[in-house]
């Protein structure tokens, strides 16, 4: 399986990513005529060993290095817990790519909704200025840092974490790498 790329999409550079990478498409409302948005959809409870395997080959594959590794926290998490089922995977990508893992470099302010549930302009107003920097013992500035999703739909999370760690850090790189990203096109994982 090889990564696909987002930098080309509107809301992912405007987000301040420098790159953005997927594997797969999340197509809701089970319209998915193969089995991968089930798949995704599994990984809110545990990442299969198979998905992580499958997006560390993509991520070698393309040669990609970065220097940090961080995770986007649950709706439910103000701090990064050791026992979500996405941290699994983060720690991998980053023994693969030769990054370290920063499980405690953001926290959130508050719980949040969970964002599948709102519009656009409810992302918006629901996630502004819910980060903070927790840790500051690395200088993030050039450095690579790789941001670790399950599923990225308007991207106004990613956005809002970058958003918080240029205010410490204004010349950090950020990469996004989600396994999956919403479509409605009931085709798109046919030719994987």
């Amino acid at each position: 399986m090889k990564l696909r790329y987002l930098s080309d999409d509107r809301q992912y550079a405007s987000a301040g990513l420098e790159n953005a990478y997927h594997l797969v498409y999340y197509i809701p409302k089970d319209q998915d005529l193969t089995d991968w948005s089930k798949k995704v959809s599994a990984c809110k409870k545990e990442v299969d060993q198979d998905i992580i395997d499958e997006c560390v080959s993509a991520l070698n594959t393309e040669g990609l290095h970065f220097d940090y590794v961080i995770r986007m926290m649950g709706h439910k998490e103000t701090k990064p817990l050791k026992n979500v089922p996405i941290r699994s995977l983060a720690v991998a990508i980053a023994k693969a790519t030769g990054a370290i893992y920063l499980p405690q470099l953001l926290h959130k302010k508050k719980e949040t909704t969970p964002m599948h549930f709102l519009s656009l302009p409810e992302r918006q107003a629901e996630i502004n200025d819910v980060f903070l920097v927790n840790d500051r013992t690395c200088n993030l500035n050039g450095k690579k840092i790789l941001i670790v999703d399950d599923i990225t739909t308007t991207c106004t999370t990613v956005a809002e974490m970058i958003k918080t760690l240029k205010k410490v850090w204004p010349k950090a790189i950020f990469y996004l790498f989600c396994i999956a990203r919403t479509s409605h096109n009931t085709h798109a994982n046919e030719d994987l």
